[in-house]
């Protein structure tokens, strides 16, 4: 480590199902790099990785070593086939797709295994002081009412440590999707947990990984933040769909949780506006809107996965100058 030089973060957000657009833009990513003969594994990229979610399992993902070797048990490749392959593993399709949406308003909509089952036999037995680069995963302790930062920092021995399986059911245990996550700290402090996931808060958990990056490089002379989203819809609500509304209406599934998607979009939006303007900050954004209604988080239908695929092309499309001077920097 050394000082006045620029530090290379890597942000991804939260959003279930949606995780494969940004794991197919960091394929896209390591391909640009490939063709300039510079291919390297990604977590050597960055200084910090940092996810919410669904974004905290691809963090994950990226940084778990193989046991036997320490090299990456997975690669981006191997991530992004998971999503499309085996997303119905969190998500389960119902015959009666109605009939569990009405249920989702008086219990959890999936059961905590099934988020166990999509990463948990590649995470193992690790750490999160395993993984292969810095992290910073976000969750919220619903008992002590703050939010958790989950964090593995090369040479700081005093960051509790977690089966990384539990770092993975912390950040992506949504509300009313899952069931709080409740886990227990390795070693002598052994602390215990009741989380959630770390979308009430930071679903974009960029200025959190920016903050944090500052910590661990105070002199750094640049900040560079290669921040990738999950859509946004394209459908705004109006006066005239509000006008008759009550709470039931702002929380209803049968309506997407508005309320929860409107809390959402703001911090979102709000850090990108705040990283855009401060001074020794290059914010690289990929994001983008979905043409019609924007899928629920825990569609994991076949026709879905594929309007996901075509819309992280489109992506790629849109911001394809931006991805290419990322890539020659990384």
């Amino acid at each position: 480590m050394w000082p006045f030089r620029t530090v290379r973060v890597l942000s991804i957000d939260g959003g279930g199902i949606r995780g494969l657009i940004p794991a197919m833009v960091l394929q896209n990513v390591k391909e640009r790099m490939r063709r300039a003969g510079r291919e390297r594994p990604l977590h050597a990229c960055f200084d910090l990785i940092a996810g919410t979610s669904t974004g905290g399992l691809i963090a994950l993902g990226l940084t778990v070593p193989k046991p036997e070797s320490g090299e990456p048990a997975l690669s981006i490749d191997e991530i992004v086939r998971m999503y499309r392959e085996e997303g119905t593993r969190i998500f389960p399709q119902w015959k009666f797709k109605l009939l569990h949406t009405m249920s989702h308003a008086f219990q959890e909509k999936y059961a905590l295994e099934n988020l166990e089952s999509f990463l948990g036999p590649v995470l193992a037995d690790m750490t999160l002081q395993d993984a292969l680069s810095d992290l910073l995963i976000t969750s919220f302790d619903v008992e002590r009412n703050t939010p958790y930062l989950f964090k593995k920092r090369a040479g700081r021995a005093d960051d509790e440590n977690f089966l990384m399986s539990d770092v993975a059911k912390a950040t992506a245990a949504a509300p009313s999707y899952f069931e709080p996550a409740v886990i227990t700290a390795c070693g002598s402090s052994g602390n215990d947990y009741c989380m959630v996931d770390g979308a009430v808060y930071a679903n974009n958990p960029a200025m959190c990984a920016y903050i944090e990056a500052r910590k661990l490089y105070p002199w750094a002379w640049r900040y560079e933040i290669l921040s990738l989203g999950t859509g946004r819809p394209s459908r705004h609500l109006t006066r005239d769909d509000l006008e008759s509304w009550g709470f039931v209406d702002w929380v209803s599934p049968m309506r997407g949780a508005p309320l929860f998607g409107i809390i959402s979009a703001g911090q979102t939006e709000s850090v990108d506006y705040q990283l855009n303007k401060l001074p020794g900050v290059r914010y690289y954004r990929v994001n983008g809107r979905f043409e019609g209604e924007r899928p629920e988080m825990d569609d994991a239908s076949p026709e879905n996965i594929e309007r996901l695929a075509a819309t992280a092309g489109s992506f790629i499309s849109e911001h394809d100058a931006m991805l290419e001077r990322v890539s020659r920097r990384l």
